[in-house]
């Protein structure tokens, strides 16, 4: 059973959210959570647009396709986790 690292961005203002995925996302990686899941609310997409459109330019993450029963709410992603002495150097 995999354990998810909440990010929230739902009804945030759009460069709101944007600089709290950018924050977290990497926070998440560096402390070591392998899955992520991004609640970005339904409305306009607009969040889950912005969202996705930023996942795909980092090269640590990856989006897990969606399975019976998935939130159209959120996004599930898999993180790289950098080795334990990057992380140590990261964190300092």
């Amino acid at each position: 059973m995999n354990h998810w690292h909440i990010i929230r961005i739902r009804q945030m203002h759009y460069n709101d959210a944007k600089n709290k995925l950018e924050r977290e996302i990497h926070n998440a990686q560096f402390q070591g959570h392998r899955y992520v899941e991004i609640i970005h609310g339904i409305g306009t997409y607009t969040l889950r647009n912005m969202t996705v459109e930023y996942l795909q330019t980092l090269n640590f993450v990856k989006l897990l396709p969606e399975e019976s029963g998935f939130n159209p709410g959120s996004l599930k992603v898999e993180l790289e986790i950098p080795d334990e002495q990057i992380r140590r150097k990261y964190l300092l």
